[in-house]
């Protein structure tokens, strides 16, 4: 069942992604004229990819013998745990970019420069992909098959938890921020209700996903 649910999700989120691209080029001035196409864009397509890793990992485990997974001795158990770290990683980044986006929503209202949080996205997703690779590298090397699994939950649940810390705070802003809008938009502002519902969810599933994977 779980399998299914990322392979269907993986479906979806294709879909969607597909179906954006298709609306882009249907509304190309709109399109242009928003950040938030793009963030959309990019949302689902490493959503894509992260239900993709998660649903071909879960195969993997599948289908390799359960003792070397309990054992933890082989290269099976490597395997499984490099397999299952790059969902967690492409995750992370899905989650993140998310964040980022509601961080250069709120800046921007208030007329604040948000240049450096582009950059500072791509520097911390690029410093954790890469201690990631280290840890899979020496744990290969030194045929200590368990410190993928291990040490990379040491490092990605503290990113799991800021990540959502960051969430909470800049989806709260937005949300905010959007308030004056929703009581207002009855008469003037359409399709304003929706995009507040919508951010309200997005911030309260995804913070809720984030939180519980700091501890699992």
């Amino acid at each position: 069942p779980v399998l299914l649910a990322f392979a269907a999700l993986a479906l979806w989120s294709g879909f969607a992604a597909a179906r954006n691209r298709r609306r882009r080029r249907e509304e190309r001035e709109l399109a242009n004229a928003s950040a938030g196409w793009e963030m959309r864009r990019w949302f689902h397509l490493l959503l894509c990819a992260s239900a993709t890793a998660r649903a071909a990992a879960i195969a993997v485990q599948l289908v390799l013998p359960e003792e070397a997974m309990d054992a933890c001795d082989n290269l099976d158990c490597w395997a499984v745990g490099l397999a299952h770290g790059v969902p967690d990683m492409l995750f992370l980044t899905t989650f993140s970019l998310l964040t980022l986006f509601w961080a250069q929503l709120y800046y921007a209202a208030w007329g604040i420069s948000y240049a450096s949080l582009r950059p500072g996205f791509v520097v911390c997703n690029t410093f954790l992909y890469l201690i990631f690779a280290i840890l899979a590298l020496v744990s290969a090397l030194n045929h200590d098959f368990r410190l993928i699994r291990v040490d990379a939950f040491y490092v990605l649940a503290p990113a799991y938890f800021l990540a959502s810390v960051g969430m909470v705070h800049y989806g709260v802003k937005v949300i905010m921020q959007l308030w004056p809008l929703e009581v207002n938009s009855s008469h003037t502002l359409q399709g304003r209700p929706m995009i507040f519902r919508r951010v309200i969810v997005l911030c309260t599933l995804c913070s809720l996903v984030m939180l519980v994977h700091t501890t699992y």
